[in-house]
């Protein structure tokens, strides 16, 4: 994935599931996103701090993939986040309790 990716400030939607996708996940600073579907890749490394700043975030969808590390507490910031999807990974550690603030998963 480009890291020129949170430049289109305006992208609301990323659906690309069961493709050969690999390399770390895009950053989403300055992104609208509401929907990031990026299942079924070969997306590797840890999820990035910064996608606890995508306000606008209701699905996520990372799982059967290959990270590694843990769940950043960041991501219990999003207060919009209807649905997170992290299974089938290498994350290790335990579930960071800010991800109780979710109250609409």
């Amino acid at each position: 994935m480009p890291e020129s990716l949170n430049l289109l400030t305006g992208l609301k939607v990323l659906i690309l599931p069961g493709n050969s996708l690999q390399g770390r996940l895009p950053d989403l600073s300055g992104t609208l996103i509401s929907l990031l579907d990026l299942q079924s890749n070969n997306f590797s490394g840890s999820i990035p701090e910064s996608y606890g700043s995508a306000q606008s975030l209701r699905i996520l969808a990372l799982h059967n993939n290959i990270l590694t590390g843990s769940i950043p507490p960041q991501l219990g910031n999003l207060s919009n986040l209807q649905a997170l999807v992290l299974s089938n990974n290498n994350l290790k550690g335990e579930i960071p309790e800010e991800i109780n603030n979710l109250r609409n998963v």
